[in-house]
């Protein structure tokens, strides 16, 4: 079964270098499994993200809005019943994300808010308590058959109201929680982030992440209950990364809209225990479209894919050491832009106009290159020193691009108002 925890930093966990205890219980499942510490996701933020995960590879034709293709047939084809509770929002039916899931429980409606001191409802409509809920009653109908299961939580994603490491810090201009108005603020440059409220925003942030990892530790814990925590197959990552203002002042609390590692890159960890692995890290670069193509062979469910993924076994039973080429794009705002990020450099191109939505300010370079040795918060760019690299890259980016187009990834213009409402509520849609 999968967890997909929506907008997690690796660098937020405490199985890396966090100093806060933001995942204790995932830390100790990576301990029991394998972790990746290079995970780039195929686009900041969750709609073109979960396309190119699930279907195994890039996005085809670059502008393609409903996914055609997904690894989850090649699952249920095996003999496994197939299930996702999600969040809803961009992981939903509306764009054919529910290919291959027998069954597909979806949320609909603004993303409910739950502020500090506020009294949580024994049952709840929405939220983490409610997908949570509803998974257990699917593990508990479907516990004897051979299963997969996909989970899918907004926790942490924005508004940020978890309060467990907020208390007692200042927070500036900010309020007490971070609700999707305030992130509209940010945008506009009307509420002004400093290191203040950035450091008050990463508490909040920090925070969700803690409460996913203790619903994830219920959760396994259940299955112990059932008798099938021994039996079952563990993945845990995420869709994307998210900025607290490293590159944008105007974008704290936000993603989408820029290519470098703080919203590209997510945490991977396999644990599988009907196989013991030799390794316990692996530090060589994957993708995050690889995650289902290996997911597919341990579970020998056979699957042809022609889309770029590749299964990840080798890497975990020791037999590579091989990383592999990250590239992608489609951001939601700015001019449209892709990447290669490969051998230890990150390459970023402006490949169309500027969107419709808010500038970035400032506007991103055409060409930009980093050393992620020497420069890992993407500081320095390197174009102008390094003419032969830049045009090395941009030819392996060309011939990486599908088709070579680069055109926008926009949303269907025939959104029903819940669906709306939704992706309002997340601060998707103004």
């Amino acid at each position: 079964m999968v967890f997909v925890l929506d907008t997690v930093r690796p660098d937020h966990l405490s199985l890396s270098q966090s100093v806060r205890s933001t995942s204790p219980n995932l830390k100790s499942l990576a301990r029991q499994g394998v972790s990746f510490e290079q995970v780039v996701s195929y686009a900041p933020w969750t709609l073109p993200s979960m396309i190119a995960t699930l279907s195994g590879g890039s996005i085809r034709r670059g502008f393609e809005r409903r996914m055609t293709h997904s690894v989850v047939e090649s699952i249920r084809d095996a003999g496994y019943s197939t299930a996702a509770i999600t969040e809803g929002g961009f992981v939903t039916k509306r764009f054919g994300l529910d290919l291959g899931f027998e069954s597909f429980e979806e949320e609909q409606g603004p993303v409910q808010l739950l502020s500090p001191g506020q009294a949580r409802n024994p049952n709840p409509s929405g939220g983490i308590e409610n997908t949570f809920r509803k998974a257990k009653a699917w593990i508990s109908e479907h516990r004897n058959e051979r299963f997969f299961l996909m989970i899918h939580t907004y926790e942490p994603h924005t508004p940020y109201t978890r309060t467990h490491f907020a208390q007692g810090l200042d927070h500036g201009s900010l309020d007490e929680v971070f609700r999707i108005a305030d992130l509209r603020r940010v945008r506009s440059g009307r509420l002004p982030v400093g290191a203040t409220e950035r450091a008050y925003l990463t508490a909040l942030y920090d925070g969700g992440i803690r409460v996913s990892d203790e619903y994830i530790e219920k959760f396994l814990s259940y299955l112990d209950e059932l008798g099938l925590r021994d039996q079952t197959l563990i993945v845990v990552t995420s869709d994307h990364g998210e900025e607290f203002g490293e590159h944008y002042a105007t974008r704290a609390g936000d993603h989408g809209h820029a290519l470098y590692d703080d919203q590209l890159l997510v945490p991977l960890i396999f644990h599988n225990p009907l196989e013991s692995y030799p390794v316990q890290r692996v530090g060589v670069q994957v993708r995050t479209m690889d995650i289902f193509p290996t997911i597919a062979e341990l579970l020998q469910a056979p699957h042809e894919n022609d889309r770029g993924g590749i299964s990840l076994v080798p890497l975990l039973r020791g037999e590579s050491d091989e990383g592999r080429i990250a590239y992608g794009g489609v951001v939601d705002s700015g001019p449209l832009r892709q990447f290669v990020r490969y051998h230890g450099y990150k390459y970023i191109e402006v490949v169309g106009p500027d969107r419709e939505s808010p500038p970035l300010i400032p506007a991103p370079p055409p060409v930009q290159l980093f050393d992620l040795g020497a420069d890992p918060r993407e500081r320095i760019n390197l174009a102008g020193e390094r003419p032969e690299l830049v045009g090395n890259f941009h030819d392996m980016l060309r011939s990486l691009s599908v088709e070579g187009r680069a055109e926008p990834f926009d949303l269907p213009e025939n959104l029903d108002e819940k669906a709306r409402a939704r992706l309002r509520s997340l601060g998707y849609l103004d």
